[in-house]
């Protein structure tokens, strides 16, 4: 049980805290983006932690943001939506 709640807690600092921060994932440093809010201010966490609720989905995730950013202005995926950010470009 305490290795389950490590393991969560690591989770979450790297798909939640970690975003939030200037230092972002490796993957969202390598690709040059981060998350922000509907205003361009830093996500929060809040915004962030549902975020984070979808990824038990996995590989469905890719599949739903293919049909779902195809036919969406913003190119938001739904859990961007749902969660009220955007994923954007550094600079």
């Amino acid at each position: 049980d305490l290795l389950f709640a490590v393991w969560l807690l690591i989770i979450y600092g790297y798909f939640a805290v970690l975003k939030r921060t200037r230092f972002r994932t490796l993957g969202y440093h390598l690709l040059g983006v981060r998350i922000v809010g509907l205003d361009g201010e830093l996500a929060s966490l809040s915004s962030l932690s549902y975020r984070l609720f979808f990824a038990p989905l996995g590989p469905l995730n890719w599949l739903i943001d293919l049909l779902w950013i195809s036919g969406d202005p913003h190119r938001q995926s739904l859990r961007d939506k749902l969660a009220r950010t955007y994923v954007v470009k550094q600079d």
